[in-house]
């Protein structure tokens, strides 16, 4: 993230950066669509799994975040169809989650996740999160999903 800013100065092009938003509670998706918005991201948002898992079909994210309950399936189906995903594998996906104890967190950053982030959480929180996510290289995160274990 780092580098695409430096080069957005150094070419004084804009480089669009796409997140997803996978959350069906309105209130928290509002807050955390302004978070990311706030941090330079055009911002797509999927209320279920079945709407999120057919846009990362179809597009490329920078970022994705992750509620897990879900009205139609847990997040789960979510996160396997992105590190399955030619597309999107090496895209930083964060769950975001109210209700994980710490063996849930070892248990979702070993099937894809790259961060686990409390809800609710602040812009600050969220932010360094992201910059400390964006310090280990695309190739590496690619990688990394190509050589896990099937969930």
């Amino acid at each position: 993230m780092v580098l695409q800013e430096e080069q957005q100065l150094e070419t004084g092009l804009s480089i669009i950066r796409r997140a997803l938003l996978v959350e069906d509670n309105v209130a928290c998706e509002r807050v955390m669509s302004c978070y990311v918005s706030d941090l330079g991201y055009q911002v797509d948002c999927a209320g279920n799994a079945t709407t999120a898992i057919q846009k990362i079909s179809s597009k490329i994210y920078e970022l994705i975040v992750l509620d897990l309950r879900l009205p139609d399936r847990y997040g789960t189906d979510v996160l396997q169809a992105v590190r399955q995903s030619a597309r999107n594998l090496d895209t930083i996906l964060l769950i975001w989650s109210a209700h994980l104890n710490k063996k849930d967190h070892e248990e979702y950053l070993a099937r894809g996740a790259d961060s686990i982030l409390p809800k609710p959480c602040t812009a600050a929180y969220l932010k360094k999160v992201i910059k400390k996510c964006s310090e280990t290289p695309k190739y590496q995160r690619k990688f990394r999903w190509t050589e896990a274990p099937p969930l």
